[in-house]
């Protein structure tokens, strides 16, 4: 069974993942107004605020863009040039003069058309292309931009729901914290009354040194836990800051308590529809799926030709502002006759699909699991609430009887003291089981993909 110090460990660290704070980062500086959050309160902080949960959803905004670029694909592209060029190649200077409308007959003299005088010609030319077919290029380009959409929102979705339950473990990890600073308090106040009755009594000659050094002993112990209780609440406390957005020295009021939670699951079959119906990870596996289909259609158009409309509007003269315009138009037909890697990109495209639709198999598995797994610890968190109270009360009983019997000369210090450890150990035990259970809960509903709201939390 673990103590109460390594269960608030557990809490702050191995359930929020997200380490320890520096001890200085918050309490060392001064203390803003307290602010005071319901759990409703905290998730909406973090959902606008919280860095993770702001990158995802900046990241549709970035997919959006990708499919404007990939339609982009379907328009026409313009070019504008400029080109001066100055020589004597016979070639060059004939076709120059004729684009500048100044060949003349002299310009027919073998001298003339064999070693022609250098000549300066700027060309100012525009070019249009629009892709009539590109061989199924902008299609799977804008059908795989269009899945990137609807995978960054399944994404968006799913950080949302996870940021709920980061928040819900941060939110009561506060409350338990709290808690667990309770009973150590509470420990403290009890063996100091009890070290002063038997120190009484010692001055008294009733009980032996021994027994009010025992005391003392178990009194220290119990200062050192508050001591340590006292720092986990503070760290909870940075922790919630931090899954919310807030500044980690922000001083912040819960309004939630942590009561005895007994949450309405539905039967396990309707869990895994729901898991496997409508859980973002398996639509993200599906899509994943789309998107391989869009890439064989398009690795096997590259088998089909490619048409072109194109136009060019030129001017060419011998100086910038002059010269002589000229325009073409047409449709080109481009046909890959021999291409060695498209066979092997079919290929690589069909293999690709296959991997998708195992992956998505294999996610469909891992959610039943996930939904089976989390199920069961909620079953076993609620089930073990009946017994950790029944635990406090009998072991406040057994606390009762056995100061009783000590008082009268019946029994030990060392079972007063071990009476005293097994209250503040079922204590602490009560508190993280009834954490615990809501915990629990709240991952079930993330695993069945149905957290998407926390007010049956929210108590």
């Amino acid at each position: 069974m673990w103590n109460y110090h390594q269960k608030a460990i557990f809490i702050i660290v191995a359930l929020l993942g997200i380490g320890f704070l520096p001890a200085n980062s918050m309490w060392a500086q001064s203390q803003p107004a307290a602010q005071s959050l319901t759990l409703k309160e905290a998730v909406d902080l973090a959902l606008r605020q919280n860095p993770g949960v702001q990158a995802v959803n900046t990241n549709r905004k970035l997919a959006r863009l990708g499919t404007e670029e990939a339609k982009s694909g379907r328009l026409p592209t313009v070019q504008a040039s400029e080109v001066l060029t100055n020589g004597n190649n016979p070639v060059y200077v004939f076709g120059s003069l004729l684009e500048q409308s100044r060949f003349t007959e002299k310009n027919f003299g073998l001298d003339s058309l064999n070693n022609p005088t250098p000549l300066t010609n700027f060309r100012s030319s525009v070019q249009m292309r629009l892709p009539l077919f590109d061989q199924r290029m902008t299609q799977t380009r804008i059908a795989k931009a269009q899945n990137h959409e609807q995978e960054a929102a399944l994404q968006a979705e799913l950080a949302e729901q996870q940021a709920r339950l980061e928040v819900i473990r941060a939110y009561y990890g506060v409350l338990v914290a709290e808690a667990h600073k309770n009973v150590t308090a509470a420990a403290v106040q009890s063996v100091s009354a009890e070290a002063k009755r038997v120190n009484d009594l010692y001055e008294t000659g009733v009980v032996t040194a021994a027994d009010r050094l025992a005391l003392a002993t178990q009194l220290a112990e119990y200062q050192q836990q508050d001591i340590e209780a006292a720092g986990t609440l503070r760290t909870a406390h940075a922790a919630l800051n931090l899954v919310v957005g807030l500044p980690l020295e922000t001083v912040v009021t819960l309004n939630g308590k942590l009561t005895n939670p007994q949450f309405t699951i539905p039967a396990e079959a309707a869990l895994l529809e729901a898991a496997t119906t409508r859980h973002p990870e398996l639509q993200l596996a599906e899509l994943a799926i789309a998107q391989r289909k869009q890439e064989q259609t398009g690795a096997r158009g590259q088998y089909l030709p490619r048409a072109d409309l194109f136009a060019n509007v030129g001017a060419s003269a011998e100086k910038l502002v002059n010269g002589s315009s000229d325009y073409a138009v047409g449709v080109s037909l481009t046909w890959n006759l021999f291409d060695p890697g498209r066979r092997a990109r079919v290929g690589q495209a069909d293999t690709a699909r296959e991997i998708a639709e195992l992956q998505q198999k294999q996610t469909a598995d891992q959610l039943r699991l996930q939904v089976i797994r989390a199920r069961e610890r909620y079953q076993s968190a609620r089930e073990r609430l009946p017994v950790a109270a029944n635990a406090v009360t009998q072991a406040a009983e057994t606390l009762r009887i056995v100061r009783d019997r000590y008082g009268v000369g019946l029994t030990t210090i060392t079972e007063v003291l071990r009476a005293q450890t097994a209250l503040v150990q079922a204590e602490s035990n009560e508190v993280f089981v009834r954490y615990e259970c809501t915990v629990r809960f709240g991952e079930l509903q993330l695993a069945a993909g149905q957290l998407t709201e926390v007010t049956v939390f929210d108590r």
